[in-house]
């Protein structure tokens, strides 16, 4: 998964952790990917999926490595408890405003069926428990974190991605 931090309070008021390793979790079949939603409690003295929809969100955006000539850019990042990697998260708060194809379509086939759900109302992102991946739902939710997705957009490598900005935290 990609990610592009369009506006994100996290950077300038310094809400990021780096020094916690990933929770068993995260595995070679279930990687931690940039995009994703974790749960950001430090006090955890680790990053794990989302246990509780309530619990302070954070947004893993990783800079991705180098692997070599033939292999470089946006793509290229996953990381796993096993090998010790330490994930760079920022703490989601109100307004921060992200790109990414790192989301569960949820009830929506494509990205067309989103765009053109979108003409009729709003969709949201939600957290799913033991999920790194939000959702998106046409329920506007009552409880935790959500984002309202703003439109469809594409990443720079021409995949399809949504365009959302978060509206509680």
């Amino acid at each position: 998964a990609q990610l592009e931090i369009n506006r994100a309070a996290f950077l300038k008021t310094g809400m990021v952790g780096s020094q916690l390793p990933l929770s068993d979790e995260f595995t070679a079949e279930n990687p931690c990917e940039n995009g994703m939603w974790v749960d950001a409690e430090r006090a955890n003295g680790e990053y794990r999926l989302i246990s509780d929809k309530t619990t302070r969100i954070g947004i893993v955006y990783t800079t991705e490595k180098e692997w070599g000539k033939y292999m470089e850019g946006l793509k290229t990042f996953r990381a796993v408890a096993a090998e010790g990697h330490y994930p760079r998260v920022g703490e989601l708060g109100l307004g921060d405003t992200f790109t990414t194809n790192c989301f569960d379509m949820g009830d929506y086939e494509d990205l067309a069926a989103i765009e053109e759900a979108l003409k009729d109302g709003e969709l949201y992102l939600v957290p799913v428990v033991g999920e790194g991946r939000p959702q998106v739902t046409a329920t506007q939710p009552t409880e935790g974190a959500y984002a309202r997705i703003r439109r469809t957009f594409t990443m720079p490598n021409g995949e399809g991605a949504i365009h959302y900005s978060m509206a509680r935290v």
